[in-house]
């Protein structure tokens, strides 16, 4: 027979538990969702964590985050997964100012056979240059990086659009 576990028990309110009872139920619902829910409405019936993982089929890791976040903060918590980024990317003033003044320049300066940026190219250029221009935070950038003008919106183009004329020469 399992042991009792350790953690605290769950106390879920009638209309968190109904909330939890439709989105286990759910067919249009992530699956993460509805097995977190499933899980969380199983312990605080008072399963424990090796009754579930037997009857879910879910691995036990998974069954204590879940339980863990629920009891730290709250039913919502234990449904949703964290933020896994540590910091947001840093790409300092100089970089941006560089990006646009790459963009203000024509391809064909650079080497390349191209009239005006596409947006792959731009982005490409940028990367593989970015280290010997002292950028060092560029060499990862992608397509989807908000570098430069607003009206840019990083990765919203459709694969080898072309800049609009205010991101290319705005400075």
């Amino acid at each position: 027979m399992a042991r009792k576990t350790g953690r605290a028990v769950l106390v879920i309110a009638a209309d968190e538990r109904e909330k939890l009872e439709r989105l286990r139920d759910s067919r249009t619902a992530p699956k993460r969702e509805t097995e977190r829910a499933a899980i969380l409405l199983r312990y605080a019936a008072g399963e424990g964590p090796t009754v579930i993982q037997q009857r879910l089929g879910i691995s036990r890791p998974t069954i204590y985050k879940c339980i863990d976040k629920a009891l730290a903060a709250g039913v919502q918590s234990g449904l949703q997964d964290r933020y896994h980024r540590p910091k947001e990317p840093v790409i300092t003033p100089e970089a941006k100012a560089w990006v646009l003044s790459l963009a203000c320049t024509k391809p064909k300066d650079h080497g390349l056979a191209a009239e005006l940026w596409s947006l792959a190219a731009l982005a490409r250029y940028t990367r593989e240059h970015a280290s010997a221009q002292g950028h060092g935070s560029l060499a990862r950038a992608g397509k989807a990086t908000h570098l430069a003008h607003p009206e840019y919106r990083g990765g919203q183009a459709a694969e080898g659009a072309v800049l609009p004329r205010a991101a290319r020469c705005a400075v």
